[in-house]
């Protein structure tokens, strides 16, 4: 009707009709709540540090049910080292409030432990190490440490630090890495030449500081960060000369790192600077594969203590 070729068109609009069967629809459609957050088995750790720790310390009761952030929340305390077992559980939805509560279950590791070893080399001969190191301080994920390893015989190297980890300070991305106090003490002999024959003269060098640092983690296997060393070193390189099978037992006996002190001037060692470290381990409490390395540029100038 009303074309000359006699052709009709029939055209019939139903996007109304759907709009409003999409509108009735989603009526029908309520979004689930996220209910209650329950952490069980979490005898030492305290359950804020680990809500903030997987990054859900903001998730309150009524907000939307997000299941794959809770998922990965949950991989982030995995990745923690200190739980042998974490599981993540849903209950089911209350039909009247539409809530949907979640259960996170752990199973923590031993968070003391110590550590005893036996070294050899052929520059510092024999070494005895005692390692004592707590994950957990106070329920917070912090770390302390303290080594202890104390060298034997001539060319012995002795060396005690404590250290004291922050990982992701009030939830943020930074990491504060302290190691102090640190002590290195070298006792060996260094052969000279003393007219015209080799004489072996004993070297003391004492070196004592502490190290500050703060990390970000760029993904999972690079931290970038900036690091602030400040020592203290006694030397005395041109010492008594000794015999190597006639004094053993006096270089076993005596350690006279408080003499060398007293005796001797102080060089005082101040540097800043930028590092780089990678890590491509499974899991830094129990590795079983991977690689590690570290990158420093370090600066030293008497306005920042050298």
């Amino acid at each position: 009707v009303g074309f000359d070729d006699g052709r009709t068109v029939l055209m019939i609009d139903v996007s109304d009709r759907r709009k409003q069967e999409s509108s009735r629809s989603d009526d029908k459609i309520q979004q689930v709540k996220l209910g209650e957050i329950f952490v069980d088995g979490n005898t030492l750790t305290r359950r804020s540090v680990m809500l903030r720790e997987m990054g859900i310390e903001g998730l309150r009761s009524g907000l939307p049910f997000e299941p794959l952030k809770l998922s990965e929340a949950t991989g982030k305390l995995r990745r923690t080292g200190l739980f042998s077992r974490v599981l993540l559980r849903h209950f089911g939805i209350d039909e009247e409030s539409r809530t949907i509560h979640t259960q996170i279950a752990v199973t923590e590791k031993p968070a003391l432990t110590w550590d005893t070893s036996l070294g050899f080399s052929t520059d510092n001969l024999v070494s005895v190490g005692h390692e004592v190191r707590h994950r957990n301080l106070f329920g917070a994920m912090l770390e302390a440490s303290l080594l202890a390893d104390v060298g034997l015989f001539w060319g012995r190297v002795s060396r005690m630090e404590g250290g004291f980890r922050w990982p992701r300070i009030l939830g943020s991305s930074v990491d504060l890495v302290v190691t102090a106090p640190r002590f290195r003490y070298e006792d060996k002999p260094q052969v000279v030449d003393i007219g015209q024959e080799l004489q072996d003269v004993r070297q003391r060098i004492l070196q004592a500081g502490a190290q500050t640092s703060v990390e970000t983690r760029l993904n999972q296997r690079w931290v970038v960060g900036l690091s602030y060393d400040l020592g203290w070193n006694w030397q005395d390189l041109a010492g008594e000369r000794i015999n190597l099978l006639t004094d053993t037992d006096r270089a076993i006996s005596t350690f006279d790192g408080v003499l060398l002190v007293a005796k001797q001037d102080t060089c005082r060692v101040a540097s800043i600077g930028p590092q780089v470290r990678y890590g491509s381990i499974d899991n830094p409490f129990d590795p079983r594969r991977g690689a590690l390395g570290k990158m420093s540029l370090q600066l030293s100038d008497p306005s920042i203590g050298a």
